[in-house]
C-alpha cells in the first residue's frame, strides 16, 4: 500500500510513475498549426508532469527523453513493475476536453504475461508477505480494474481541480499499456492543454490524489 503524508506532501513510500510522450522520431504525430508536433508537445509536457509529479515526492521515469523513435513494445516494457503507466497523447479536441483509456480486451498482448510474472515475482520476495498472501501472488492476473478506476476518476478529479471535461472514457486492447499489467492510462489532450503551464500542475494533483486513494474517486 503506497503511503502518503496527511499534508498530501513527499510519499512515504514512493509510488514509481512512468510517462509516455506518444510518437517521436520518424513518427511525429498530428501536426498542430502554431504548437508543433505531437511528439514535441507531448515529450515537452511529459517533462513538464515529471518535475511535478516527482515534487509529490514520486520515483518518475519517461519512455523518451529526447526527439526520437520508441517501439511499442520498448514503452511497454518501460512499465513493468511500475504502479503506474500513463500515455500522452495529443487530439484535435476542444481546450478544456481530454479523452482517457485504460487497457479493456488484454488477449494477445504478450507484454502482460511477462508484467504479470515479473509483478508478482517482485511481490512474493518481500519479507513482509504472508504465505496465504504469497500463494494468491502466484496466481496474480492482470489488475484492469485499477487502469479503468484512474481513466474514470481523472474525469472526476482535473473537473474538480481545473475544470477540464472527460468526453471519453473506454477501454481498449492497448498494447503500450500492457507492460503495467492494467495499472495504466492513455490519455489524450488538445494542444492548446499540452502546451499550457497550469495542466501539468492540475493533473499531477489529480494523480496523487488517486494514487493516495487506490484509485477511486474522491
Amino acid at each position: 500500500m503506497i503511503a502518503f503524508t496527511p499534508s498530501g506532501g513527499p510519499a512515504q513510500s514512493t509510488a514509481r510513475i512512468v510517462l509516455d510522450p506518444g510518437h517521436g522520431g520518424q513518427d511525429p504525430g498530428i501536426a498542430f498549426p502554431g504548437y508543433g508536433s505531437e511528439a514535441s508537445l507531448t515529450l515537452a509536457f511529459s517533462q513538464r508532469l515529471q518535475k511535478e509529479l516527482a515534487a509529490h515526492g514520486f520515483d518518475v521515469s519517461l519512455t523518451r527523453d529526447g526527439d526520437y523513435a520508441v517501439s511499442a513494445q520498448k514503452r511497454s516494457q518501460d512499465g513493468v513493475g511500475a504502479d503506474l503507466f500513463v500515455s500522452i497523447h495529443g487530439s484535435a479536441l476542444p481546450a478544456g476536453q481530454f479523452h482517457a483509456y485504460f487497457l479493456g480486451d488484454a488477449s494477445g498482448i504478450d507484454s502482460l504475461a511477462m508484467a504479470v510474472r515479473t509483478n508478482a515475482q517482485s511481490a512474493v520476495q518481500r519479507q513482509d508477505v504472508s504465505e496465504l498472501r504469497r500463494t494468491i501472488l502466484l496466481g496474480l492476473i492482470p489488475q484492469l480494474d485499477v487502469g479503468r478506476s484512474f481513466a474514470e476518476g481523472l474525469g472526476t478529479q482535473l473537473f474538480q481541480s481545473g475544470g477540464y471535461r472527460s468526453s471519453d472514457t473506454a477501454g481498449a486492447p492497448l498494447y503500450v499499456l500492457g507492460g503495467a499489467a492494467g495499472r495504466g492510462v492513455m490519455l489524450e489532450f488538445s494542444p492548446q492543454d499540452l502546451a499550457s503551464t497550469t495542466l501539468p500542475t492540475d493533473l499531477a494533483n489529480a494523480l496523487a490524489a488517486l494514487l493516495a486513494s487506490g484509485g477511486a474517486t474522491q
